[in-house]
C-alpha cells in the first residue's frame, strides 16, 4: 500500500476475499470488500469502489461491528472527495465518528475528527476545522499513532494555508513529511501528496524556489509510482505557472 504497488495489493486482497467467502466469515468478507474498494479508489475505479463499500457496510452491519462501519464510512468520505462532493464526504466522516463513539473506539474517533476537520477546511469552515484537527492530533500523539499524526499535521497545514498563515502551514507540512519518511511509515504516496501541498504554500508565500523544489520531489515520487497525479504536479512546474 505505502509503496504504491496497488495492483499487487488488489490481487492479494482478492485472494483473501475468496478465502473469506469460502469460510462464510462475515467480518473477514467485510474487511476484504473494504480494502478492495479502497484500492479501487486509489486506482480511480470509483464505481467499483462504491459498490465494494456498500457490500462492506452491509456485512459489517450483519456482523454487528460499528468499528468496521466507521472505517468504511471514513473510506467513503475519501471516495466522495475524489468525486468532488465534499459535503457528502463530511457527512460520511461525521457518521463515522458516531459509529466509533458507539464502539468506544477512541483511536477511530481521533481519525474521524481529523477527517471531519479536513472537509470543514474544504468547505471554508476554518474555525471548526482547526478545532477538530487539533483534538485529533492530541489524541493521536497520546496513542503513538505516527501514521495518524502525519495525516493530522497535513490537515493542520491545509487549514493554516487557507487562512493565509503560510509559515505555520509550511511547518505543519514539514512535520507531516518527516513522519511519512520515517522508517516506521515510509509512505511514498502520502509524502508526495504533502509535498505537493507544501509547494502550493511556498508558492502562495512567494517562495518560488522552495515551491519548485517541493513539487519536483513530489513529481519524482509520483512518476515512480506511475500515478496519474504526476501530470497535475508537472503542470505546476510550468514556467508560466511558477511566475504567477
Amino acid at each position: 500500500m505505502r509503496q504504491g504497488h496497488w495492483r499487487d495489493r488488489a490481487a492479494a486482497w482478492r485472494t483473501a476475499q475468496h478465502a473469506a467467502e469460502s469460510l462464510g466469515h462475515l467480518t473477514a468478507q467485510a474487511i476484504t470488500n473494504r480494502f478492495l474498494a479502497d484500492t479501487d479508489t486509489l486506482l480511480g475505479d470509483y464505481a467499483s469502489a462504491d459498490a465494494g463499500y456498500a457490500r462492506a457496510l452491509r456485512l459489517y452491519s450483519e456482523a454487528d461491528d460499528p468499528t468496521g462501519q466507521g472505517d468504511t464510512l471514513c473510506n467513503l468520505a475519501v471516495l466522495c472527495d475524489r468525486q468532488g462532493d465534499q459535503r457528502r464526504a463530511l457527512a460520511h466522516a461525521e457518521e463515522a465518528l458516531e459509529r466509533y463513539q458507539v464502539a468506544g473506539h477512541r483511536r477511530g474517533q481521533a481519525q474521524a475528527l481529523n477527517t471531519i476537520g479536513w472537509y470543514h477546511t474544504m468547505l471554508g469552515n476554518y474555525a471548526e476545522a482547526l478545532e477538530c484537527c487539533e483534538r485529533a492530533l492530541a489524541l493521536l500523539i497520546e496513542f503513538g499513532d505516527l501514521y495518524g499524526q502525519a495525516a493530522a499535521w497535513d490537515s493542520l497545514g491545509y487549514v493554516h494555508h487557507h487562512t493565509g498563515q503560510h509559515a505555520r502551514a509550511a511547518e505543519c507540512y514539514e512535520k507531516a513529511i518527516e513522519l511519512c519518511r520515517s522508517v516506521s511509515l515510509t509512505d511514498r504516496y502520502a509524502e508526495a501528496d504533502v509535498l505537493t501541498r507544501l509547494g502550493d504554500t511556498q508558492h502562495a508565500a512567494g517562495r518560488r524556489d522552495a515551491a519548485r523544489q517541493a513539487w519536483q520531489t513530489a513529481l519524482g515520487i509520483l512518476t515512480d509510482l506511475h500515478h496519474p497525479q504526476a501530470e497535475q504536479v508537472r503542470a505546476k512546474l510550468d514556467p508560466a505557472e511558477l511566475t504567477r
